[in-house]
């Protein structure tokens, strides 16, 4: 067929795919719970020998004027549901044999040796009802907008579930006939989940999805146009939304805690108007700008936002210790990054000629390691960005693996399927802490701040706008033009996504951060990648077509009907020149066989429109460049062309290029 990953054996190999896949999220949980039971074990731990860090947080909330007997403004995660041993079953039935896999009970009912206390820590594993229930739930919620409301964003009916799940926690009392403890106390461990492994678990598979999957021949194209986006336009929108947070906003608010406020909403995530671009035929050129600013723009925020929030939790800064920073985090994890990276393709490379069953396991894992050392070794153990070190991992493993996998459509599915649990689980928790923050802040989030939350997102939409006009002029002169069409589309795909929430669950989340703070933070954060997603990404597809930035309908339509007079006339001569005494024509019924297929009623041919705009020529050259690029990944799968050779690049880059002059003629051969 026409599709370049439909390619021979791709579909066993995306079988041993998907079954690795299945035993990673398993270990990946297990290994989560774990580790959230340790995170908790050695805060509490510290808190008790660690009289420093106590006068540290004494002295945080006295500077920013906060009682930390005062339960309105102060980070408490007290649970409303005691861990227990047994269940409604165990109790009904009354025995000791029933309630806990490993221990007895008492009659069905708390620990044989009466100490709830000792036996706390036992239900760590319940975070995983709250994780596989949000990832049924999610598969159910897109099973529904697929086929029943397509406009609807994924990730919004996500966060309002998040909302729902949150009223009915709240709404909870002991004699409550809806009830289930259990699923209680999953969301609330969850609600309290240690900062650093949110951090560490779920932003590394979004950014190494996103960074592999890019198309090198425009990132070079682009790259400069990229950067002044993501670097220079970044730190002027931090510096822009820091200031609409310090005067415009009544809450008084430090410039290092405004200035961290900035850094979250700089970090944008266009995921479902990108989408939009590929089914509407918008310029590569203009999917890549969005796209590459998306995923360059999250390391930059993230280091500035990690450099502000140190400040907001005590650090000291100067000149020579920001700029030993920022050169730390760039060069270091650039480098270290491309290095692990290199690393990764060295090893997918010696798995490219498939002559063991495992070589698409082993390369699938590699990638998924890829993904996580980068970013665990560079945050842990050299101090560095993690972020730009995945980046920089994903855009290695983008250059100079694809033509190396045995199976791209396995690790296609396998990656697919890991970004939708990152933004299942980010999501989810972000709706369930936004309403938490509504719900459970009285006197905190009152109804001006819907208000503020409305002018915020005004105040987002007019600083993008300054942003792209400051940097006009330099974008002009460093790469292809742009014109002020893609302009306004840039302007109005800046949308907040798992980034950004990840990074309000941080602050939300971190223990030195008073309550008031890390509440009207988090809703704020929320409500901004709420509208931006309701708003900005439903409306995406009508500003495109009525910018002239999409393709026409009529031009697809057009190509359909011609491709589907040229079938049928190919079904007519075969059906011309068939052999009678073919037995696998034997017996036949005409009528049922016309029937079946119309196309070979003599009657029906599909009359294609003659008229040839650019549009159509256009889709027609596509049409024509994705069959060629099938060719070529099957001689590459077959053996024709090696895996492991520059050619396999070359012919498939061709293609990218010719893709990207699609609206010219075709003039390679001439």
């Amino acid at each position: 067929g026409s599709d370049p990953l439909n390619l021979p054996r791709a579909t066993t190999n995306a079988m041993s795919a998907n079954t690795l896949l299945v035993k990673l999220h398993i270990v990946l949980v297990l290994a989560l719970s774990t580790a959230h039971e340790l995170c908790d074990d050695a805060v509490s731990a510290a808190s008790r020998e660690s009289v420093g860090s106590a006068l540290l947080q004494q002295t945080l909330e006295h500077s920013r004027g906060i009682s930390s007997e005062d339960p309105q403004v102060t980070k408490l995660h007290q649970p409303a549901e005691p861990a227990q041993v047994g269940d409604a079953v165990s109790q009904e039935l009354g025995t000791d044999l029933l309630g806990d896999s490993l221990e007895p009970t008492q009659n069905g009912h708390g620990p044989k040796d009466g100490n709830t206390q000792a036996h706390a820590h036992a239900d760590g594993y319940v975070v995983l009802l709250m994780f596989f229930g949000s990832l049924t739930l999610g598969a159910l919620l897109m099973l529904f907008l697929d086929r029943f409301a397509p406009a609807v964003p994924y990730t919004v009916a996500m966060f309002l579930s998040g909302v729902v799940f949150a009223c009915w926690h709240f709404s909870r009392t002991p004699t409550s006939t809806i009830s289930w403890h259990t699923w209680f106390r999953s969301v609330e461990k969850w609600e309290s989940i240690n900062p650093h492994l949110l951090f560490y678990c779920f932003l590394p598979p979004l950014i190494f999805s996103e960074a592999m999957k890019l198309n090198v021949r425009l990132v070079q194209k682009c790259f400069t146009q990229v950067f002044l986006l993501a670097c220079p336009g970044v730190l002027l929108g931090t510096g822009l939304v820091a200031a609409v947070a310090k005067y415009l906003l009544p809450y008084n608010w430090s410039w290092a805690v405004s200035l961290t406020f900035g850094a979250v909403l700089s970090a944008t995530h266009p995921v479902a108007v990108v989408a939009l671009f590929s089914t509407l035929g918008v310029s590569p050129k203009l999917t890549m700008l969005v796209s590459g600013e998306s995923l360059m723009n999250d390391g930059t925020a993230i280091v500035v936002f990690v450099l502000m929030l140190k400040a907001v939790l005590g650090a000291s800064l100067d000149a020579t210790s920001v700029l030993t920073f920022f050169g730390h985090m760039s060069f270091s994890s650039i480098v270290f990054g491309s290095l692990i990276g290199l690393a990764a393709v060295a090893i997918i490379g010696k798995c490219a000629e498939e002559r063991f069953h495992s070589d698409p396991l082993i390369q699938v894992m590699i990638t998924l390691c890829c993904a996580y050392l980068s970013f665990f070794l560079g945050e842990s153990e050299l101090a560095t960005s993690g972020v730009l070190a995945t980046v920089s991992a994903g855009f290695m493993v983008a250059y100079f693996a694809w033509p190396r996998f045995v199976s791209t459509e396995a690790i296609e599915i396998v990656w697919e399927t890991v970004e939708f649990t990152g933004n299942t689980v980010i999501f989810f928790l972000a709706g369930l802490l936004f309403a938490d923050t509504l719900l459970d802040s009285v006197g905190i989030i009152q109804a001006a701040d819907f208000g503020w939350l409305l002018m915020l997102y005004v105040s987002l939409l007019l600083i993008r706008s300054i942003m792209l006009a400051v940097l006009w002029i330099p974008l002009q002169m460093v790469g292809s033009p742009i014109d002020w069409r893609e302009g306004l589309a840039m302007i109005w795909s800046g949308l907040r996504g798992a980034v950004s929430l990840t990074l309000a669950i941080i602050i939300d989340e971190e223990p030195a951060v008073s309550r008031e703070m890390g509440a009207r933070i988090m809703f704020h954060v929320g409500g901004i990648a709420a509208l931006t997603l309701l708003v900005n990404a439903t409306t995406a597809a009508p500003l495109l077509r009525y910018l002239g930035l999409a393709r026409s309908s009529g031009a697809d339509q057009r190509k359909l009907q011609v491709l589907t007079k040229h079938l049928a006339q190919h079904t007519q001569e075969i059906k011309g020149h068939r052999d009678q005494e073919d037995l696998r024509f034997k017996g036949i019924n005409e009528a049922v066989l016309q029937a079946m297929v119309p196309s070979l009623k003599p009657s029906v041919s599909p009359q294609a429109s003659d008229e040839s705009s650019s549009e159509t020529l256009q889709a027609y050259r596509e049409a024509f460049l994705q069959v060629v690029k099938s060719h070529y990944w099957s001689s590459i799968h077959q053996g024709l062309v090696p895996r492991t050779s520059q050619s396999a690049r070359l012919l498939l880059s061709s293609v990218d290029m010719a893709l990207e002059n699609a609206a010219e003629s075709l003039s390679d051969w001439e």
